[in-house]
């Protein structure tokens, strides 16, 4: 059997000095820390990753447009895929989803938007080191560039037809 602790024989204990305690209600609560936001808007935070992604799929939902079935399609497969989204990405793609469904802005906008945006986003993501990250928004921002192009010709041909169209009903008369 081991000897009691203080006993003759064994070492003193020194508990460490205690810090005083400073004035305030015994009541009052602590503050909760403020939630962490990334310094750089065009840097992935992974801990809203899927809050974020699952914002986009209703957003895309929500106003339905052509535009608005392939940002759903490409979100989900990125979101199961675990690959972030900045906070500017986000805002950039909630409000093209919008502006697109009613109408304020072209699809080939929404393209060159997001294009621009996740540009910047790889851009911050190969100066922190996430290199698989930032390969993947390279990729997103060259395939809206394309998008946007493809677009572009799309609505300026419709254009063009539209424009004819008119131009022939006034003519003939109807």
């Amino acid at each position: 059997m081991s000897a009691p602790i203080g006993s003759p024989g064994n070492r003193p204990i020194r508990l460490p000095q205690s810090t005083p305690v400073q004035g305030g209600s015994p009541a009052a609560p602590a503050a909760a820390p403020a939630p962490r936001a990334p310094v750089d808007p065009h840097l992935s935070d992974y801990s809203q990753t899927d809050r974020l992604r699952t914002q986009i799929g209703e957003q895309a939902r929500n106003n339905p447009s052509f535009y608005g079935t392939l940002v759903d399609g490409v979100n989900g497969l990125l979101q199961r895929g675990g690959f972030g989204i900045s906070p500017a990405s986000h805002g950039s793609v909630m409000e093209n989803l919008e502006g697109v469904s009613r109408g304020t802005m072209s699809q080939s906008t929404a393209h060159f938007r997001e294009s621009r945006t996740f540009a910047q986003d790889a851009l911050s993501s190969y100066a922190h080191g996430r290199f698989v990250q930032g390969e993947m928004e390279r990729f997103g921002a060259t395939l809206n560039l394309v998008g946007g192009v493809g677009m572009s010709a799309v609505e300026g041909a419709q254009w063009t037809f539209q424009q004819a169209r008119e131009g022939a009903r006034y003519l003939l008369g109807y």
